[in-house]
């Protein structure tokens, strides 16, 4: 089926701004990208950064039950605008092969952003993902 050039993935996009409030980027609160109704196979996510982050602390994307499954714990202050965030040394060059880890994933929790240590109080990241639903409810949202 995922080899079916019939199926389509399904876009989404989530721009996230930064706050240090709860849900979007105080510690101890995830901030949720999409959350997964029944399983999907990801087969495509991205993280670019439009206005750099703030914080000694860190970020990192995964789900409740793998924190890291997506993208490392990585410094906020080091996601700076034009950086593509991939691993834990984002990079701004114009072009990037996509690591492992983004690709061919199935899921069936929540895709979060979980800060670390010390509030993350600015910053912009784009994120985007493809999915194909596994199940006939599956889907992010």
């Amino acid at each position: 089926m995922l080899n079916n050039p019939a199926v389509v993935a399904i876009p989404v996009e989530k721009i996230i701004t930064f706050t240090g409030v709860a849900g979007l980027g105080e510690v101890g609160t995830p901030v949720v990208l999409w959350t997964i109704v029944g399983r999907v196979h990801l087969v495509a996510f991205t993280a670019f950064c439009t206005t750099n982050c703030v914080s000694t602390g860190t970020l990192s994307v995964g789900v409740a039950s793998v924190l890291e499954g997506l993208i490392a714990n990585t410094v906020s202050n080091d996601i700076d605008q034009d950086d593509m965030w991939t691993a834990a040394t984002p990079t701004d060059q114009g072009l990037l092969a996509i690591p492992s880890p983004h690709l061919d994933i199935q899921l069936s929790e929540s895709i979060i952003v979980t800060p670390l240590t010390t509030d993350t109080t600015g910053g912009v990241i784009e994120f985007h993902a493809r999915y194909i639903p596994i199940t006939d409810d599956g889907s992010l949202t």
